[in-house]
């Protein structure tokens, strides 16, 4: 289904279900129209899930985007001899095999660029993700009908969203995201990412803070301690974060961060994302979605960091139906118009009939009394030749639009002149197809009228269009001296 609206909906999938926002893009903040939680266990119930939230929300008529969790993505980041984005990419796929044990024609990757660094240097987030993990998201999302535009990290999100809040004003932070299958950390120093790490689990984090969460705050405990350790190891000046920020679509935050605050001896704080980055004109929204909200900052490509792990192949199939879609629409358009010239023709024609008939009862009724019965008969013989309408600019519009070929070649301008001919301009995708064209309508001349055993091309140039490659063409039909007044008569009556 063609995009309908110019609103953002972002989806996350997870374990602990679906995660969906709708927001509307605006200067002043990001206005949130619309935010749900759906518990849903399971592929099955996902789609059906989906499939629900499409038939009630219509969310395919949005800029669809969604975000992939970071534990089930390989990233790192790195210090590159360089400060092109276009050649630290290249840089990282040729060393991708060092981080994972998978070939360059198994990955999709990409590189987005964190700070310049003296010397010519600079600091890269480095995303590896194997082709299955987003072909197997895709295909979820197929099957409930829907087709990602995008597709983001949630690290860059989540670090896109506390740089927009400016939460590491006032030093050093780390952000700990809690998502459905696993928890992610992001050291943020300033507004560049220092550090990241994810780590897949099972535990449902919504349980700390209760007798029954015990495992999962101890599990989340000792994975923040690594992750910090890890950071202050790589930091530059080996210091670690003054600040620690939780954040989650779906728990209930405030437990959360007082018993992992009291098991780390740390303060563990909510992240005022919410209060910071929404509009006024923006609904309540429960919890700290940072990810959803980040997500929204890249699709309005107000995000400081984007990462997009969109196929090419799709992105390419995406271009070509939607080309696809807005040729059909043209090629209805112009159906219509020609279906209104051809019943209007046909009016005119049937009226024209009509009054000869008309005529022609008035002459049979006066023949034995009226002179020049010959005279008024020509006068009859001439009308009926206008309606058979031989040789009309309709009538070549006609042939000429039957002859051209369904697909790669379209006629966007069509120029009859009494004493020049006709001129014919358009676009092809390929150079052969204006060339069987013009043989097409030479070959009319044996069926239809003579005229056409002139027809032509001009030009074929090269062009692009929509960023491919096209051809334009002017294709000419000149009127023999003989036929030039003979049409011009036929077209003026």
């Amino acid at each position: 289904m063609a995009r309908k609206s110019n609103k953002i909906s972002v989806l996350q999938i997870d374990a602990a279900g679906i995660s969906w926002m709708r927001v509307q893009p605006s200067p002043t903040g990001v206005i949130v129209e619309e935010h749900l939680q759906i518990s849903a266990k399971g592929e099955d119930e996902i789609v059906r899930e989906l499939l629900a939230l499409e038939n009630s929300k219509t969310i395919t008529e949005d800029l669809l985007c969604t975000v992939l969790p970071r534990h089930e993505i390989t990233s790192r980041v790195l210090s590159l001899p360089t400060q092109d984005p276009q050649e630290a990419e290249n840089m990282v796929c040729l060393s991708a095999e060092e981080y994972v044990p998978y070939g360059l024609d198994e990955l999709i990757v990409d590189a987005s660029m964190i700070e310049a660094l003296p010397g010519g240097e600079s600091r890269v987030l480095a995303v590896l993700a194997h082709k299955d993990v987003v072909r197997n998201h895709v295909n979820l999302l197929h099957r409930a009908g829907l087709s990602p535009r995008r597709i983001f990290l949630s690290t860059a999100c989540l670090v896109s969203a506390a740089t927009e809040a400016d939460l590491a004003r006032r030093g050093p932070c780390a952000l700990v995201h809690l998502g459905g299958g696993g928890l992610e950390v992001a050291a943020v120093r300033g507004s560049a990412l220092q550090f990241t790490r994810g780590v897949a689990s099972t535990q449902d984090w919504g349980k700390i803070g209760t007798p029954e969460g015990a495992d999962a705050l101890e599990e989340l405990s000792i994975e923040l301690r690594n992750s910090l350790s890890a950071y202050r190891r790589e930091s530059d000046d080996g210091m670690g974060a003054d600040f620690t920020f939780v954040s989650s679509e779906h728990v209930d935050l405030d437990a959360v961060s007082g018993a992992l605050g009291r098991e780390m001896g740390i303060e563990v704080s909510l992240p005022p994302v919410c209060a910071t980055l929404l509009a006024p004109e923006s609904i309540q929204i429960s919890g700290q979605p940072m990810v959803l909200l980040g997500a929204a900052l890249s699709a309005m490509d107000r995000a400081s960091l984007t990462v997009d792990l969109m196929p090419d192949d799709l992105v390419k199939s995406q271009e070509f139906d939607r080309l696809q879609k807005i040729a059909k629409k043209i090629a209805s358009v112009a159906a219509v118009i020609l279906l209104a010239l051809s019943l209007y023709f046909l009016q005119g024609a049937m009226a024209r009939k009509s009054y000869v008939q008309e005529l022609q009862k008035q002459v049979a009724a006066l023949a034995p009394q009226a002179q020049g019965v010959s005279e008024k008969q020509e006068r009859l013989r001439m009308l009926r030749e206008q309606v058979a309408q031989n040789g009309t600019v309709l009538e070549m519009l006609s042939q000429a639009t039957a002859s051209a070929p369904e697909t790669k070649l379209t006629i966007t301008q069509f120029e009859f002149d009494n004493e020049k001919g006709i001129q014919m301009f358009g676009r092809a995708r390929e150079r052969e197809d204006v060339v069987r064209y013009a043989d097409t309508l030479r070959g009319l001349a044996a069926t239809e009228l003579k005229l056409w055993e002139a027809a032509s091309y001009v030009y074929i140039q090269d062009g692009t269009e929509f960023d491919k490659n096209i051809f334009m063409y002017q294709i000419q039909v000149p009127f023999a001296q003989e036929n030039s007044s003979e049409q011009s008569n036929t077209v003026t009556q």
